[in-house]
């Protein structure tokens, strides 16, 4: 969500390494120019990523357009093992007992709750809840699993691909 951006900039830091060693391209939606067509311009970014970081914030959750148009494209290719989903678990939020909605790819209505992914902090442990110096070790645990994904170590992971995340697009 727009309102996690500063959760978003302590995070940047940790994937700027791996860009620079051409690991990983970052995409968020602040790389979209005035006149743009950012649906488009979306829509790329989620079919052309390998990773979905999702920064997960109640506004994050609250979002129609994280809800509507972002997560099922996201959560089908995930499905189909074509995208690896790495939550962070940003602050408290209802993820636990919230579900997403999604259509796989042969139509079958699907429901899966975001808390159900491993993720980076956990929705009892949020970053946010943490002592800084243990969010950032979160962080550092981020970029070395990116790294790991991006060498080969599962599917749905190959070097140089686009790094996104959710609506923070990184995808922050």
């Amino acid at each position: 969500s727009h309102r996690d951006e500063r959760k978003l900039r302590s995070l940047l830091p940790y994937l700027a390494t791996l860009e620079r060693e051409e690991i990983i391209k970052t995409w968020i939606d602040k790389n979209i120019d005035e006149g743009d067509r950012w649906k488009d311009e979306i829509e790329t970014a989620l079919k052309e990523a390998s990773i979905a970081i999702l920064l997960i914030s109640q506004d994050f959750l609250s979002s129609d357009f994280i809800r509507n148009q972002e997560l099922p494209r996201i959560l089908r290719r995930q499905l189909d093992g074509s995208l690896t989903v790495l939550p962070v678990f940003l602050s408290p939020s209802t993820v636990k007992t919230d579900s997403i909605s999604f259509t796989d790819w042969d139509g079958k209505e699907k429901q899966i709750s975001l808390s159900q992914f491993q993720g980076f902090g956990t929705p009892d442990e949020t970053l946010e809840e943490l002592k800084p110096t243990e969010s950032a070790r979160r962080f550092v645990k981020l970029n070395e699993r990116i790294r790991e994904l991006a060498a080969g170590g599962e599917a749905g992971a190959a070097p140089n691909q686009t790094a996104s995340a959710g609506n923070v697009h990184a995808i922050p």
